[in-house]
């Protein structure tokens, strides 16, 4: 998600299929924010959106570990072009008190009540992690927390950002290596596991203008 300059984070609409093969798969969407910052969006109620940037996601999958590579591209029209901090989440998890949870550098780490742990690294471009604790916000528990990692300010369009997600028991010693580089108008991210194999995500451009490929 994108946060915007009061710190509101973006709604995601319905995502477009890019590209998926048996580890890997890229979809996009158009981050946009309500227009009325105080809308309720379980109250059943209408409200005009303010559209902003597409945000291209990639991941692959290893073991109990997600790799997600992000890109964010501004629109043809220029709108709502930042600045924007990109924020990339974890699982939340019931956790048995609300100070559950521990942030180490780029690492966000939370321990939950029935023996799995959620981890978010951040990789490339997120170094700034952290969590968002919630009291009875969800269907988890009493008492839930959901580990983040975040760009240390405005986001670079046309930049990979790479975050690895972990949900499970025993957690992976260390996580992937990343490379990325620049093939054109594409960004190709390599994602090497600890065991050697090596997952390649491909984070192409958007198509612009935008005819065929906006949200309605």
């Amino acid at each position: 998600m994108l946060l915007d300059a009061d710190g509101r984070a973006s709604h995601r609409r319905p995502s477009t299929a890019v590209s998926r093969d048996t580890t890997t798969a890229v979809s996009r969407s158009r981050a946009h924010w309500p227009a009325e910052g105080a809308w309720d969006p379980f109250g059943n109620q209408q409200t005009d959106h303010v559209s902003g940037p597409w945000i291209t996601v990639g991941s692959a999958l290893h073991g109990t570990t997600e790799a997600r590579a992000v890109r964010v591209d501004p629109t043809s029209d220029g709108t709502s072009d930042g600045p924007h901090v990109l924020r990339v989440g974890g699982w939340a998890l019931a956790v048995p008190a609300a100070t559950a949870g521990a942030v180490t550098g780029g690492t966000a780490r939370v321990p939950g009540t029935d023996g799995l742990v959620s981890r978010i690294d951040g990789l490339t471009g997120l170094p700034n992690a952290s969590l968002a604790r919630g009291t009875d916000s969800n269907v988890l528990g009493e008492r839930s927390a959901t580990p983040y990692v975040e760009s240390d300010g405005p986001v670079s369009r046309a930049t990979a950002y790479v975050a690895a997600i972990h949900l499970g028991g025993a957690e992976p010693a260390v996580p992937p290596r990343i490379e990325s580089r620049v093939e054109g108008d594409a960004l190709p991210v390599e994602v090497i596991w600890p065991d050697d194999t090596t997952d390649i995500v491909h984070l192409p451009a958007p198509d612009l203008p935008e005819a065929g490929l906006t949200p309605t």
